[in-house]
């Protein structure tokens, strides 16, 4: 008499069947020496990486202050153009201003 393979029995669709392994194996992590050279060009990288950090943040801390003085020399020609426009009215001479 032929025995048949056990197969599980059936299933809903979406069940996961009665064998499957339902999780992965657990992965065992063990620390490693790197070669010299390696760690050298590791530390490198980071270096590296440290010093653009430093000269980005250097950069937008330029940015912040020039566009301040933008603002800042904005309002001055502002202010400068209202007292102008004052004194006009005022019938008040004043002398010419050089352009920067």
């Amino acid at each position: 008499m032929l025995k048949r393979p056990n197969k599980p029995p059936p299933h809903d669709e979406g069940e996961p069947h009665q064998d499957a392994s339902h999780q992965h194996p657990k992965r065992v992590y063990r620390a490693v020496r790197l070669p010299v050279r390696v760690e050298a060009m590791l530390q490198t990288i980071a270096d590296t990486t440290q010093q653009l950090i430093q000269q980005q943040a250097q950069i937008q801390q330029q940015l912040q202050l020039t566009r301040r003085m933008d603002r800042l020399e904005d309002l001055i020609s502002w202010q400068v153009h209202i007292e102008l426009r004052h004194a006009h009215a005022e019938g008040v001479q004043l002398p010419a201003v050089p352009q920067p």
